[in-house]
């Protein structure tokens, strides 16, 4: 494939992941408003990268986490502002029902601390990173029964909180939840 055809078919990708993002965030931030509460970590069971979990009619696999400055590939590059960091990360989730299944009723991703900060993911970095992993993300098209795709987000934090807090990816399907321990070590901090 050709470099315009590759540069075409990103760009086609990255808008599709923004409008999803967009559509997505809208409902899940009036959800998180004022959520700030502490998280009784005890209480709940913690799951790990690596672990597939059910939630509602999908399985949900958390594949990697990766805490850098910069994401991106292909002059797509995202820097996180001075003082700040990204946590990338990286799941696989699959529709285990008998039907096909609206892209729209994927789990919501969050990250969140043990203190019960809830964040949301950066849009424009997490574009950055789609074209860094080549990612199959499938962000308008209904998933079929036994289909898997691989989605992605990429937060913002402040270095700061980075090494005062546990962190984790908290997701949610059909009133199902799950709590995913991530861990944060900066692997390019030093670029």
């Amino acid at each position: 494939m050709n470099k315009k055809k590759l540069i075409i078919i990103l760009v086609i990708v990255i808008f599709a992941i923004i409008i999803v993002a967009a559509i997505a965030g809208q409902s899940n931030n009036s959800q998180n408003e004022g959520q700030s509460k502490n998280v009784n970590i005890k209480k709940k069971i913690i799951y790990h990268i690596g672990d597939t979990v059910h939630l509602g009619k999908f399985s949900f696999k958390l594949k990697s986490s990766k805490v850098t400055d910069s994401v991106g590939a292909y002059g797509f590059e995202s820097n996180a502002q001075k003082g700040n960091i990204y946590i990338a990360i990286v799941w696989k989730y699959t529709n285990l029902s008998k039907k096909p299944v609206s892209a729209f009723s994927v789990p919501s991703v969050h990250l969140i601390n043990n203190k019960g900060d809830v964040y949301s993911s950066d849009i424009g970095a997490t574009s950055s990173y789609a074209t860094e992993i080549h990612g199959e993300t499938n962000v308008i098209s209904n998933i079929n029964p036994g289909v898997s795709y691989t989605g992605i987000k990429v937060f913002e934090i402040s270095k700061d909180y980075l090494n005062k807090n546990k962190w984790f990816i908290k997701v949610k399907n059909n009133g199902s939840k799950a709590l995913f321990e991530i861990s944060v070590f900066n692997d390019n901090s030093s670029k």
